[in-house]
């Protein structure tokens, strides 16, 4: 147990056909390691090896899927934007009425479970590992909650989700934690900064990054073939923000169109270190400790949540490793089919590495 949980895993759907499970895969021993049963849950984050889950009625929990470990969270109806959340027997299944705060008014609608799921929770990440000596009793969940895309965290023993947080440029796109210091990343590009070692952060900074002309012009040129995904990785003791495209059109061969147009003059090298990024705490790790890993490269799972049950085309693919020296891309396992439900994520152990 103690070798797993310093190998990086990828969660991925099972091949058993009659099981609604996932399987956990070691990179480093290229195999399956075991495989866990998840009814109708979606998967929201990875931190620390945790995994932030919605149960089957939406209410969130950690899971350390190697201990089968437990910890439950603040039931939906304590999120700040909910007012009340009620079931309701429709046909065959049972839906929700939710009431919610939708852009400073009030909004009731009937929601399937799912549709409750996604309009829930898009992210969650740990400050620590919950299971750690010096964390056990004060660990923190922040997460990118409601349609809006707002924070909220809970600390840990409380019983409702908080936005004590004065974060004033939703939506946000990622979040992540070091050092006892939060940083979101809103749309907009501007990113927040909190000291969160207390039950009441508070905001320390804001950054608004800047970008070559070259690089800028280029996104400009071609923002109506692509979407981008962007990500704050901690890396070395420094803040990367990665832009990630994800190709809108693709020709007969599923290869994205003017896909090579990306690769600019700026691109940098990561040198020996590697970046997993996804539904995942992005994180940075060396491949001097994790040799499994190739250096200089990105790995990467598929999270754009948008556009994934529209048809095979799109979400729910994406699995694979970018290297930077050469922009090949390598796939990290085979599937029978191009949509991979539900997508993988990332399951990283601790960011200090192997011991």
């Amino acid at each position: 147990m103690a070798d797993l949980q310093k190998t990086v895993l990828v969660m991925l759907p099972s091949e058993e056909e009659d099981k609604e499970s996932v399987c956990l895969f070691n990179l480093e021993a290229k195999r399956v390691q075991s495989a866990k049963e998840f009814i109708n849950s979606r998967f929201v984050g990875s931190s620390h090896g945790w995994l932030g889950i919605l149960d089957e009625t939406a209410d969130p929990y950690l899971f350390n899927p190697l201990s089968e470990t437990r910890i439950q969270l603040p039931t939906k109806e304590t999120f700040p934007h909910i007012l009340g959340v009620s079931e309701k027997r429709v046909g065959d299944s049972d839906d929700f009425v939710v009431k919610y705060i939708y852009g400073g008014s009030c909004v009731c609608r009937l929601m399937t479970a799912k549709e409750l799921q996604y309009n829930l929770v898009s992210k969650a990440i740990l400050n620590a590992d919950p299971s750690s000596s010096s964390s056990k009793n004060n660990y923190v969940v922040v997460v990118i909650y409601s349609p809006e895309s707002k924070l909220a965290f809970c600390n840990q023993g409380d019983n409702a989700w908080k936005a004590e947080l004065n974060a004033k440029y939703p939506p946000y796109g990622d979040i992540m934690c070091n050092n006892n210091q939060l940083f979101a990343l809103s749309e907009s590009g501007l990113i927040e900064v909190w000291d969160i070692d207390s039950t009441c952060p508070v905001k320390t900074m804001e950054i608004q990054p800047s970008f070559p002309s070259k690089m800028a012009e280029t996104w400009r040129s071609l923002r109506d073939l692509y979407s981008s995904r962007w990500y704050l990785v901690e890396s070395s003791g420094d803040l990367l923000l990665v832009s990630r495209h994800v190709g809108e059109f693709v020709r007969d061969d599923n290869t994205p169109v003017y896909e090579a147009d990306l690769l600019i003059d700026e691109d940098e090298s990561l040198s020996d270190r590697v970046l997993f990024l996804g539904a995942n705490h992005s994180m940075s790790l060396s491949a001097v400790d994790f040799p499994e890993c190739k250096k200089n490269s990105i790995y990467f799972t598929d999270d754009y949540w948008e556009r994934m049950n529209e048809d095979y085309s799109y979400g729910g693919h994406d699995l694979g490793v970018f290297n930077l020296g050469d922009a090949s891309v390598e796939p990290i396992y085979e599937f029978d089919t191009r949509k991979i439900e539900p997508p993988p994520v990332w399951i990283v152990p601790s960011p200090f590495g192997r011991e």
